[in-house]
């Protein structure tokens, strides 16, 4: 029986066998040139997917095979022009595939996914027209303010990091500009300047993309099987739409403040109120125009600026033919005027246009004739703008970038481009795109017309390589790059900023003592330390040196701000391996700051920000002066931010008659900025600070009824707070703990000890919510901010009473200091 059985098994899969070889050499497509193992399994242009090489698999295919070539058993690639017009016609006879369905969040139907041909044209009715070249006249000023925006920024980080990454600013521009435009307000990306959940997820979503092509059912698996690719895809996902919500939300708050704001949504807000339109369709393609309007942009650009920088003679024409602009100002209709921009444009679209992968259609019912085969219904059928753009029949020297050649360009390069599709189905963004090409490139080459590639931090070409991921990007996620002349100008902005420090210091030295500087600044770049004096000891200065001293001091700190030295970093190494031993001296330290310990009473257990809310008012202040005593608390010692915090609770006066002082959204609001200025004079940067208070203070009045938000992406969207101020916020202000609040003390201390090798707060953060338990991430602030104000000082390290180093545990503890301790 059992040899039987065995019998059976084989017959069966014999006969399946060839049942599927009888399939694939009756397939019209087996006689199709490709790969032989395209017959039978899509298991090779699977994996190219996976790699990012896609696009870059199937050109080498048409270099071998020729203009029609088989990649799968029933899917072809065509790369002539007439197999493209039949592909991709007006009357979208070849209907999208499924493809489409994965690569976005599944269950959600967008302009870009959808299969159904009237649902498309019907959203396409409602919003091509808001899109359109000339509809988006309207919006040039606002996009040339947020590009101007972007290059402030960029000029801080050259000056303080010594280059800029151009690909992360190009990502806060392009993400503010499709959010004001779409929703009547930016997220102030650009503002906050930092990359955060929101850009991380950016630089994940096409990967998850691809996953979700490749493995279509693993999404449904994963709520069975758990899956930590797909479960951060999910991840991923839910935090788009949170950040998409809060878009809608600030749009419905502006209609009805009463502020309606012009947007290209305008007509699908307006079916919304006329019933046309579900919610939940609006915020589908809210969600699509984030994802389509952000990062596709922002590699263009990266790829754009990075391949005219490595080009001299290139370069040193653009800037010429910019300089033909107005110095008052210009805007974009003068910018279209400038023919060699606009070249250069074409032809960075053309090799490095991010949509350049296929995008597969099926053949009709009936079947159809392309590339001089014949197709039976459901054939999945495509071509890539890579393959046709790098045709040397129509682009002479197709990889060479010239872009001379757009200067008289044939029909033929016309009809073979397709940087932005093709047919009823091409980007619907494509004039937006432009415009933010040309503002960003126009602004970009006239503040840094000298700009090259920088080498700071192992930047090379190897950065800077291609992954095909449905867009093309950059592979190291970065691109570096430095201006000579802005270096320069920083250098002798700073040489008068410390000529005044001198000057400063000199006209009190004789009334005044220097204190130690507090424990921030100890560890800050050079840039960002301040002299700090006390209380005059003997007499007062007179009141004109008073007065020149301060203003001295306002100007000194500003333009220390604006000339951030360059420092040192190393390789960021954030492993989700918990390091040796870590448990032991994180339980030392606990012991160490315990009641009785030798870090117990640090300043950040009686006046830590979490401790500075005034206990008799409402639940909302609270939560206002907690959030107030973080944003104070930056470069300040605690026992000043606790003073700080005291005069604003006793002295701000009331925004009207009959009202009570205090520390209220509405008392800032109200306040002269000079008195809420000196209020806080003694914190370190006060002039910046009293500004950020009152625009945040406004933000909660307009958006948030008078209270702070109660996320991560609400709290760090508030002028001046970051990452580390958001996380102790919503942990202090709404017992929740969602992330490790990393201030300088926590990043110090953990790369003293070998945790890890990060060069930034926010890396640390990463690094450390890789492994740490979710339980220790609230307390590890405290235990280690306190560690380090007593015991692990940044100045004179008190290794001779620090357990760890007795124990062993400590590899960076000082021996000598440690002897000293075990001498009788």
């Amino acid at each position: 029986m059992e040899h039987i059985s065995f019998a059976l098994i084989i017959g069966a899969w014999l006969l399946l066998a060839v049942i599927h070889t009888y399939r694939v050499l009756r397939n019209p497509t087996s006689k199709i040139p490709g790969p032989r193992i395209s017959k039978w399994t899509d298991a090779m242009v699977t994996y190219q997917w996976l790699r990012g090489r896609r696009c870059h698999y199937i050109h080498e295919l048409h270099k071998r095979y020729g203009p029609t070539v088989r990649i799968a058993p029933n899917e072809v690639d065509f790369a002539d022009i007439p197999s493209l017009k039949t592909i991709y016609n007006t009357r979208e006879t070849f209907r999208k595939t499924e493809w489409y369905q994965h690569i976005t969040t599944v269950g959600k139907e967008t302009i870009f996914n959808t299969t159904d041909v009237d649902v498309h044209r019907r959203l396409r009715k409602l919003l091509a027209a808001p899109i359109s070249d000339v509809n988006l006249r309207v919006y040039h000023d606002r996009i040339g303010q947020l590009t101007r925006t972007m290059i402030d920024g960029m000029r801080r980080e050259m000056i303080s990091r010594g280059a800029a990454d151009v690909l992360k600013w190009f990502y806060f521009m392009s993400v503010d500009v499709i959010g004001d435009l779409t929703f009547g307000q930016s997220p102030g990306m650009l503002e906050k300047g930092e990359k955060n959940e929101y850009t991380q997820f950016l630089e994940s979503a096409m990967w998850m993309a691809a996953l979700r092509v490749a493995f279509p059912r693993l999404t449904a698996w994963s709520s069975i099987i758990p899956l930590p690719l797909i479960s951060q895809a999910k991840e991923a996902t839910h935090l788009h739409e949170h950040l998409t919500e809060a878009g809608l939300a600030r749009h419905k708050r502006l209609v009805d403040g009463g502020s309606p704001p012009q947007t290209i949504f305008a007509n699908l807000y307006r079916a919304q109120e006329s019933k046309d339109m579900s919610p939940a369709q609006v915020h589908n393609q809210a969600e699509l125009y984030f994802i389509a309007g952000s990062d596709t942009t922002a590699n263009t650009l990266t790829f754009l600026v990075w391949a005219i920088c490595r080009r001299p003679h290139i370069q040193a024409a653009l800037v010429a033919d910019l300089r033909t602009l107005p110095a008052e100002g210009f805007d974009d209709a003068q910018i279209r005027q400038l023919p060699y921009l606009d070249c250069l444009i074409q032809e960075g679209l053309r090799v490095y246009g991010v949509a350049q992968t296929s995008l597969p259609r099926y053949v009709p019912a009936g079947g159809a004739e392309l590339g001089g085969y014949w197709f039976p219904e459901g054939t999945k059928v495509h071509g890539q703008a890579y393959t046709l753009h790098r045709d040397p029949a129509i682009f002479p020297n197709p990889d060479e970038f010239d872009p001379s050649r757009w200067e008289n360009p044939s029909k033929e390069m016309q009809d073979a481009f397709m940087a932005f599709g093709r047919g009823t189905r091409a980007c619907l963004g494509l004039h937006l795109a432009m415009i933010e090409l040309r503002h960003a490139l126009a602004y970009f080459f006239l503040a840094f017309p000298d700009a090259r590639v920088s080498t700071l931090e192992g930047m090379s070409d190897k950065d800077m390589e291609e992954e095909d991921y449905l867009v093309l990007s950059p592979k190291g996620k970065r691109c570096l790059i430095e201006a000579a002349s802005v270096l320069k100008k920083a250098t002798a902005v700073k040489a008068t900023a410390v000529k005044a420090t001198a000057v400063q210091t000199t006209a009190v030295k004789t009334t005044t003592t220097t204190t130690t500087l507090d424990i921030e600044d100890a560890v800050a770049p050079p840039s960002k330390r301040r002299k700090r004096v006390a209380a005059p000891t003997t007499s007062e200065p007179s009141a004109s040196s008073s007065k020149r001293s301060r203003a001295q001091t306002a100007s000194t700190e500003t333009d220390l701000q604006a000339t951030t030295m360059t420092t040192t970093t190393t390789a960021t190494h954030a492993n989700a391996t918990a390091p040796t031993g870590w448990e032991a001296m994180y339980e030392a330290v606990r012991r160490m700051r315990a009641p009785g310990g030798v870090a117990h009473g640090a300043a950040v257990d009686t006046m830590g920000c979490e401790r500075l809310a005034d206990t008799q008012a409402t639940a909302k202040e609270q939560r206002f002066h907690t959030l107030v005593a973080l944003m104070l608390s930056s470069q300040t010692k605690d026992t000043v931010n606790a003073a700080a915090m005291h005069r604003l609770k006793t002295e701000l006066p009331p925004c009207e008659p009959g009202a009570a002082k205090g520390l209220t959204v509405d008392n800032v609001l109200a306040a002269d900025p000079v008195v809420l200025n000196e209020l806080i004079r003694a914190v370190g940067f006060h002039n910046n600070k009293t500004k950020y208070l009152q625009q945040t203070a406004a933000v909660l009045r307009d958006q948030y009824e008078g209270d702070i938000p109660d996320t991560i992406t609400g709290l760090t969207a508030l002028p001046g707070v970051g990452p580390k101020m958001a996380y102790l916020c919503l942990s202090a202000a709404w017992d929740r703990t969602e992330g490790i609040g990393v201030d300088v003390h926590v990043h110090r201390i953990t790369n003293l000890w070998g945790w890890h090798r990060t060069r930034s707060p926010e890396e640390t953060r990463r690094a450390l919510q890789s492994w740490l338990p979710r339980d220790r991430w609230r307390e590890i602030n405290g235990l280690l901010v306190g560690l380090g104000q007593v015991i692990c000082r940044p100045v004179g390290r008190r290794c001779g009473e620090c357990d760890l180093g007795q124990q062993g545990l400590c590899k960076a503890a000082n021996k000598k200091l440690m002897a000293s301790r075990e001498r009788p």
